[in-house]
Parts: structure tokens; C-alpha cells; sequence
């Protein structure tokens, strides 16, 4: 598999790693679970998976990807459950949770796992605020002899504490493949929704997966699906 070149240099830690410089400055060592408050702890069967370290704007972050990892997946497990949790860091205080996603495969479907190699914290717009971008994939019980033209995935991204979703699912045929997202999507400056699609572009050209490229690899409103 092919990786993509981030725009900055993600910092991709262990719990027992120190970080390195983010957009400026340092975030400083690893965040034990137990430096968490129990509320913003995940539940029993996750297990830390990815930590990443960044500092722009608005502070000091840490982002942990969690899996379960309980299914079997070939050259790596599957997950019946994933976790990202974003925090800011205080002070002389415990971590801030900012936000946290948590999804599950359909019964139909073999699992789901973070593709980490897609993952990037970038500040796209250039105000001063990273963007994350992570991105899932599901696996199909039933897939096609082309990996990449099976299954779906969600690419997610938070730009100022708001939450974009794109949705797609691909098949060997042309009418399998869809990519929608949410309204907030569409609101998100220029620069971001084409980075966005570029991101599509690139991982369709790759041979990673098979977007549907109708319309130049634009996700769709779900009323226009």
C-alpha cells in the first residue's frame, strides 16, 4: 500500500514514545489513560492503537485511536468497535476532551479498522487551527476479487470543532458506488473541500479504493443520492 505525503509531518506515537515538534512548539510527553478522567476513558475491549501529538493555536493536543481489534482480518485484525478521542491538554488539570468518535461495522460485514497511513492533522485554511482528518474502512463479508472495489469507508474531519462525514461505498459496478456527505461538508471553506477531493483522487488513483468518480470525485448532498 502506497502512503500518502501529509502536508506536515505527523509524529505517530506509542505510550511508552515521547512526541515530537507539532506546528509549533512541543506536546510534551505521552498521556497515560490513567491522566484521563474516567468518564473520557474508553470502554473495557479497546485498546489503544495510535497516538498522535500535535500543538497549534489553541493549545497542546493528543489523539488516540482506539480498536478492539476481536476479528480476524488477514494481515491485520478487524474491530467490532473504534474509538478516536481528541484532547486538549491543561495545565496543573487533566486533558480536555474535545470530541470523540465511536462506530461499528454493519451485521453484514466483516469489521472495521482505521487506515492510519490516511490520517493527517494539517492546518488546511492556514488559521492557525489544525484540521484532523481520519479516515475508517469497513469490510464487506462478500468482497470482490478487487479489494479496492469493496466495502465502504468515512473520512471525518473536524474544522473548528465542527464535524464533516463523508460517506462511500464502492462495487465492481458503476451504480454500487456512491460518496455523500454531510451539510457541513458543503459549508467548509474552498481550500478544505478540495484538499478533500484531491484526497479521494489520489487514493482511487492509487489503487486504494474506488470512489465513485461520476462527478469528479464531489461527494453529494444524500438528498441528490
Amino acid at each position: 500500500m502506497k502512503k500518502l505525503v501529509f502536508s506536515i509531518l505527523l509524529t505517530l506515537l506509542s505510550p511508552a514514545h515521547a512526541s515530537e515538534p507539532g506546528i509549533s512548539g512541543t506536546c510534551g510527553d505521552t498521556l497515560p489513560e490513567n491522566l484521563i478522567p474516567p468518564p473520557d476513558r474508553p470502554p473495557a475491549g479497546l485498546k489503544r492503537y495510535k497516538h498522535y501529538c500535535y500543538t497549534d493555536a489553541s493549545g497542546s493536543h493528543d489523539l488516540l485511536l482506539s480498536e478492539t481489534q476481536d476479528r480476524p482480518g488477514g494481515d491485520a485484525p478487524l474491530s467490532g468497535t473504534i474509538e478516536a478521542r481528541l484532547f486538549r491538554r491543561v495545565p496543573n488539570d487533566a486533558p480536555r476532551l474535545l470530541w470523540t468518535i465511536r462506530d461499528r461495522p454493519d451485521p453484514q460485514e466483516d469489521g472495521v479498522r482505521f487506515w492510519a497511513a490516511l490520517t493527517e492533522l494539517t492546518d488546511l485554511d492556514h488559521d492557525g487551527m489544525v484540521d484532523p482528518i481520519l479516515v475508517y474502512r469497513f469490510q464487506d463479508k462478500n468482497r470482490s476479487d478487487d479489494p479496492a472495489f469493496s466495502g465502504r469507508l468515512k473520512i471525518i474531519l473536524f474544522h473548528q470543532g465542527r464535524k464533516v462525514v463523508i460517506r462511500a461505498r464502492s462495487g465492481t459496478l458503476d451504480d454500487e458506488r456512491e460518496t455523500s456527505a454531510t451539510a457541513s461538508y458543503f459549508d467548509l471553506p474552498l481550500v478544505i473541500r478540495r484538499h478533500l477531493v484531491a484526497k479521494m483522487a489520489k487514493m482511487y488513483r492509487d489503487d486504494l479504493f474506488g470512489f465513485d468518480n461520476t462527478h469528479r470525485f464531489q461527494p453529494l448532498k444524500p438528498s441528490q443520492r
